[in-house]
């Protein structure tokens, strides 16, 4: 799977970074450009596996008592949870970007997982806490082709309803 997912990175950045005049979501440098892959890397190994497909799954396909989220599996995936947080937050304090001074691909990775994180009580309490992640988010969160390209909450949930309530 590791596999099938670095052969189709390679064009996509083949294509961001030659084909199209204005924004670089890749820098030029050999440096930069390390530092994008490695956080693509890390965002889709490390923190999407457990903010999203450990913690937000065990809300959306429960597996407790009751046909209810199970709240120890929750609770036991809560302390990586807050690592990685932290350091993302310690990440983007700098700078305002996961990468450099500018929006890279490693940002686009990124946005969609923690717009989900934070659709549960417990994610959405630790990415607030994170100052400057949840500055990171919010700005982010404005730019018109990141709300442009996420999908809509089904009609009948509003963004933060499910953050009231503890479930995604």
């Amino acid at each position: 799977m590791a596999t099938s997912r670095r052969v189709n990175r390679r064009p996509s950045r083949l294509i961001l970074t030659r084909t199209f005049d204005g924004l670089r979501l890749i820098p030029d440098d050999a440096r930069g450009a390390a530092e994008v892959e490695q956080w693509v890397s890390l965002v889709n190994t490390a923190i999407d596996p457990c903010l999203i497909r450990s913690y937000i799954f065990s809300y959306l396909f429960p597996k407790g008592a009751d046909g209810k989220p199970d709240r120890a599996a929750i609770g036991a995936i809560l302390p990586t949870m807050q690592t990685q947080i932290d350091v993302l937050d310690k990440a983007v304090a700098r700078t305002g970007y996961l990468v450099g001074d500018g929006f890279s691909l490693a940002d686009i990775y990124l946005m969609p997982v923690l717009e989900v994180v934070q659709r549960a009580r417990e994610g959405n309490e630790m990415v607030q806490s994170a100052k400057s992640l949840a500055a990171y988010f919010a700005r982010h969160a404005e730019r018109p082709s990141y709300r442009a390209s996420f999908p809509p909450p089904p009609p009948s949930v509003s963004r933060n309803s499910e953050t009231n309530s503890g479930a995604p």
